[in-house]
C-alpha cells in the first residue's frame, strides 16, 4: 500500500533518501522548489492509492481528459485544479473514494451536473469524485415513482418519464445534476402546483462519511432523510440514488410579456401583487435584463390549462401596462420544457455533461450569482433599487449581461411548516435571484461590484434569507440566511453521520 497522503509520511528525509552528491544538491534547492516537489510526491500517492481503491478511472494532472474534465458549467472556475479526479462506476467505488478521503484528510468534492454557483462541484488540492456513471433510471409508472442514480441530469430524467407520461417537479436547465437540485430544495415552473424536488423525495441511497452505504427513508435514519430534503448538497454524505414521486405531464398554455423599461416600476408592483395569489396552476416570472444595450423587461408563465384559460389569468398584469409584444400558446409538457430550456427537447446525449463533453453543448460564461427571499411586497424604494441598478447595469465596465428574476412561490411551496423539511423557506412571496456574466478576465471585477451593490441594497426590502442552490460565498450571515431556523436540527445530523468532518466546504453546514 502507498503511503496515504496527508498522514504526514512524506517528508524531506524521504525526497532526500538515497543521499549523496545528488542529496546535497538537492538539499540546495530553493525551499518552494521543495515545497513543490512535496505536493507532486503526496498528490502522486494520492492517485496511485485511488487507483488502487476503486475501479473507475482516477485522472492525475497533465493526464489526457485531466484539463477538460476538471471543469464546471461555470468558466469562473476554471483556474482550480483538484490533485485527481475520480469517475465513479458504482456505489463501491463512491464508498471507496469517501474511506480514501477520510484516511488522506484531503477535502472531497462531488460532481453530478457540475453547476454548483459555489464552486463546490470541485477542490483545489483535493479529490474530485464525479458520479456522472451512477446514471440508471428505473421509472416505477404504476406506483408512481422514479428511481434514479445520482449521475442523472434533467434532461434525462425528464426524457425517461416522458415516456411514462410522467414528470417530477424540477428546474429546467437540462445540464443540472438531479442530485445537487433535490438535496438543496429544487424549485421550478410546476413547483406551486407539486412543491420542491425536495418535497417529492421518498427515499435515497448515501455514502456517508463512515464509507458505509445506507438506504434513507422514512423508516429507516428519518433524521437523515429529513435533512436531504433541502439541507443542502454535501453537508451529510455522496448521495448515490434517489426515489422520487412523479406527477402527470399535463399540457399547458405558456406566454411571454415584453414591457416597455419606461414601465417598469408598474409592472414589477403589479406582478409581485398578482403572481403569488395566482391558482396554483400558474407559475411566472418577472425577468429584467441589462448589460450593453437598453434593459429588457419581460414576464413568462406557465399555466396548466387551456388557450381560453389564460385571459382572465394574466388581466390583473395587463391592467398595469400594455405589453409591447405577447408570444402565447398551447403546449404538450416536453414542448413547455423547451420553452423553459432551449435544448430539453434534444437528445439527452447532446445536454449531458460526460467526460467526453465536460460542459455538454450549453455555452459556458463565467457568473456569479445571489439571492433574495421576498415575504411582503417591495415598496416604491424596493422598486426604484431595481430599476437603478438595472439602468446602471448597462455602463457598468465589463458587465457583458446582468439579470435579476423574480420566481413567485405561494401556492404548494408555502403550504408544507418550515420544519416540516430541511428546506426552511416557506411564506414567500418570490424569491430574486441576481446573476453577473462576463466574458473577458477583466470583467469579473466591475461585474462583481455591480452584482454585490445591488444585493446589498435590496437587503433591505428582504426577508433576510436566501435560496441554498444558489449558494453564495459572499453571502452574509450565510449559514441563517440559506437554513434558518432548521440550521441547529441540520448541525445535529451533520454531527451524527460525520463526527470528523470529513466532508466539508466553506459553506458547509
Amino acid at each position: 500500500m502507498e503511503p496515504l497522503a496527508g498522514e504526514g509520511r512524506i517528508t524531506r528525509r524521504d525526497l532526500l533518501a538515497g543521499a549523496g552528491a545528488g542529496a546535497l544538491a538537492v538539499s540546495s534547492l530553493p525551499a518552494w522548489t521543495l515545497a513543490a516537489a512535496t505536493r507532486r510526491s503526496a498528490s502522486a500517492a494520492l492517485v496511485r492509492t485511488l487507483r488502487a481503491a476503486v475501479r473507475g478511472p482516477v485522472l492525475a494532472p497533465g493526464q489526457a481528459g485531466f484539463a477538460a474534465g476538471r471543469r464546471l458549467f461555470n468558466a469562473r472556475f476554471d483556474g482550480v485544479r483538484p490533485a485527481a479526479i475520480v469517475y465513479a462506476r458504482d456505489e463501491r467505488d463512491v464508498a471507496a473514494a469517501v474511506r480514501v478521503a477520510a484516511r488522506t484528510g484531503r477535502r472531497l468534492a462531488t460532481r453530478a451536473g457540475g453547476h454548483s454557483y459555489g464552486g463546490y462541484s470541485t477542490a483545489a488540492g483535493g479529490i474530485l469524485l464525479d458520479v456522472s456513471g451512477l446514471g440508471a433510471i428505473v421509472v416505477r409508472a404504476r406506483d408512481r415513482r422514479v428511481q434514479a442514480g445520482a449521475g442523472v441530469q434533467l434532461s434525462e430524467v425528464y426524457a425517461a418519464l416522458a415516456r411514462s407520461r410522467q414528470t417530477i417537479p424540477a428546474g429546467s436547465c437540462p445540464t443540472v445534476g438531479l442530485a445537487g437540485l433535490v438535496l438543496g430544495g429544487g424549485v421550478g415552473f410546476v413547483s406551486r402546483r407539486w412543491g420542491t424536488t425536495s418535497d417529492n423525495l421518498v427515499a435515497l441511497r448515501m455514502v456517508t462519511a463512515d464509507g458505509r452505504v445506507r438506504t434513507v427513508d422514512a423508516r429507516r435514519h428519518p433524521d437523515l432523510l429529513w435533512a436531504c430534503r433541502g439541507g443542502g448538497g454535501g453537508n451529510f454524505g455522496v448521495a448515490t440514488a434517489f426515489t422520487l414521486r412523479t406527477f402527470p405531464a399535463q399540457p399547458a398554455v405558456t406566454f411571454t410579456l415584453a414591457f416597455d423599461w419606461a414601465d417598469v416600476l408598474a409592472v414589477v408592483r403589479a406582478w409581485q401583487d398578482w403572481a403569488p395569489d395566482a391558482p396554483d396552476d400558474l407559475f411566472s416570472i418577472c425577468s429584467i435584463q441589462t448589460g450593453p444595450g437598453r434593459p429588457r423587461l419581460r414576464v413568462s408563465g406557465h399555466l396548466f390549462g387551456a388557450t381560453r384559460d389564460i385571459a382572465p389569468v394574466i388581466a390583473p398584469l395587463l391592467a398595469a401596462a400594455a405589453p409591447v409584444n405577447m408570444v402565447s400558446g398551447p403546449k404538450s409538457y416536453a414542448q413547455a420544457l423547451a420553452f423553459w430550456a432551449e435544448c430539453t427537447e434534444a437528445a439527452a446525449a447532446q445536454c449531458r455533461r460526460r467526460r467526453a463533453n465536460p460542459a455538454g453543448r450549453i455555452a459556458r460564461r463565467a457568473h456569479w450569482g445571489a439571492s433574495h427571499y421576498v415575504a411582503r411586497p417591495l415598496s416604491e424604494d424596493g422598486a426604484r433599487v431595481i430599476q437603478r441598478f438595472v439602468d446602471a447595469g448597462a455602463s457598468t465596465a465589463g458587465l457583458a449581461l446582468g439579470q435579476i428574476l423574480l420566481d413567485s412561490y405561494g401556492g404548494a411551496l408555502n403550504r408544507p411548516a418550515p420544519a416540516a423539511t430541511a428546506f426552511v423557506h416557506r411564506g414567500n412571496l418570490f424569491s430574486a435571484q441576481i446573476l453577473a456574466y462576463w466574458d473577458a478576465p477583466g470583467g469579473r471585477a466591475g461585474s462583481v461590484r455591480w452584482l454585490r451593490g445591488f444585493h446589498a441594497a435590496l437587503r433591505p426590502h428582504a426577508t433576510g434569507r436566501a435560496y441554498q442552490n444558489y449558494i453564495d460565498p459572499g453571502q452574509p450571515d450565510w449559514a441563517r440566511a440559506y437554513y434558518g431556523a432548521n440550521l441547529a436540527r441540520l448541525r445535529a445530523v451533520r454531527r451524527r453521520y460525520d463526527p470528523d468532518r470529513v466532508l466539508r466546504f466553506p459553506q458547509g453546514v
